[in-house]
């Protein structure tokens, strides 16, 4: 079979079969546009087939082709790890306008350290410091992350020794009735990234509860929500100490990201 008459397999959309032709065969994607005549090797076929038939049942695309884009950087991801959306990039936004000169930033949850990495690559005076527990996470943050930042394996907030001028994170916030209702692809991924307790916030609840015995006075706490949460994140924060208080939407107008500053 040639490039092209695998791009005119009807099984997935065209842009999914490219992505995946050029993970497979090393290829960028004007290469395949300009020898779609090429014969695809047999053993690079039947691996392709195996992928299409992955994607069909719903593993996420990223994972097949092992990476996936952020803040215009490529990040190695897969199995057991959340693939990194668009919408974060509205808390990178917001932690790059307030981090202090030189300051110290953890991003706790850090996955596969696309935050971290967005933040170090924009901000290369800040001193960043990425938490995960997760071992298989753990994997693709050390290797994204070699030389940007520190990357710590713990619970939250446990494993942070000094004190933070900014915490950044994107916290598991779906809540269980929502679960079911996520696309297939999604459900791939690891639920303890997803999954925030009954009404979403229980692990946004302790990152609050945490974040002043780690934060110098006056550093900022920055959390991304879902869709329905920002008041309700604004409020805990207010209780714990924080003040400053704002919610930022994202490019779809929901506000993604509730943030404040210790008193």
């Amino acid at each position: 079979m040639t490039r092209g008459e695998f791009l005119g397999k009807a099984e997935l959309p065209r842009p999914e079969l490219v992505q995946l032709l050029c993970a497979q065969l090393g290829l960028e994607r004007a290469q395949v546009y300009l020898a779609p005549e090429q014969e695809i090797p047999p053993a690079d076929l039947r691996h392709l087939s195996e992928q299409v038939t992955r994607r069909r049942d719903g593993w996420p695309l990223q994972y097949l082709v092992g990476s996936a884009w952020f803040w215009s950087q490529r990040l190695r991801v897969g199995p057991g790890v959340l693939v990194p959306r668009p919408e974060t990039e509205t808390l990178v936004q917001e932690a790059i306008e307030r981090a202090p000169v030189g300051g110290r930033v953890a991003d706790i949850g850090t996955g596969s350290g696309a935050i971290a990495l967005a933040l170090g690559m924009e901000r290369p005076d800040l001193r960043i410091t990425a938490v995960e527990k997760s071992r298989l996470a753990l994997r693709y943050a050390r290797e994204n992350l070699a030389g940007i930042a520190d990357v710590l394996e713990g619970d939250l907030l446990a494993p942070l020794r000094e004190p933070q001028e900014m915490i950044v994170s994107n916290p598991p916030y779906v809540a269980l009735s929502q679960y079911a209702e996520l696309p297939a692809d999604v459900r791939r991924e690891p639920r303890g990234a997803l999954l925030g307790g009954a009404d979403g916030l229980s692990v946004v609840r302790r990152i609050v509860r945490g974040a002043p015995g780690r934060l110098a006075g006056g550093g900022w706490l920055l959390l991304e929500v879902g869709q329905g949460q920002s008041a309700a994140v604004q409020e805990l924060m207010a209780g714990a100490g924080f003040q400053d208080l704002f919610a930022q939407a994202d490019l779809a107008a929901i506000p993604r990201v509730v943030g404040g500053r210790l008193r």
